[in-house]
């Protein structure tokens, strides 16, 4: 709610959300915090289509750890690389067109850090 409340924006404004996943269930589990949608409806979210690249809230455009393995700290670093990507429009096949605003997050290491970044290319 602090990154939404800083930015001046709301899950409605964002046009990507890069969840950290080393698991299934956590991306299930961000899609709720996030506020895309109700507490225990992620999965139904998923199913729908609209979390994959081309649907109304593409979630983790280059697949994460989920897709090309855990890479360890490199993983929540690719996140912020694709976010900045897609900010200026240099993401390729993934790339979402007009994409402004990217709400990036990645947790885990030693102490179990954890943040949450919206990120723009404009003013709200």
């Amino acid at each position: 709610k602090k990154a939404y409340e800083r930015a001046g924006l709301g899950p409605e404004d964002i046009d990507i959300f890069e969840l950290y996943g080393s698991y299934p269930v956590i991306q299930l589990m961000l899609l709720d915090a996030v506020g895309i949608c109700e507490a225990g409806k992620s999965g139904a979210l998923v199913a729908s289509g609209e979390t994959s690249p081309g649907g109304k809230r593409p979630v983790t455009t280059n697949g994460e750890a989920l897709s090309y393995g855990h890479t360890g700290t490199g993983v929540g670093f690719g996140l912020f690389v694709e976010s900045v990507r897609q900010l200026q429009g240099k993401a390729g096949k993934a790339q979402v067109p007009g994409a402004r605003f990217i709400m990036e997050n990645t947790g885990g290491g030693a102490f179990m850090d954890c943040h949450f970044t919206v990120l723009g290319n404009e003013i709200p």
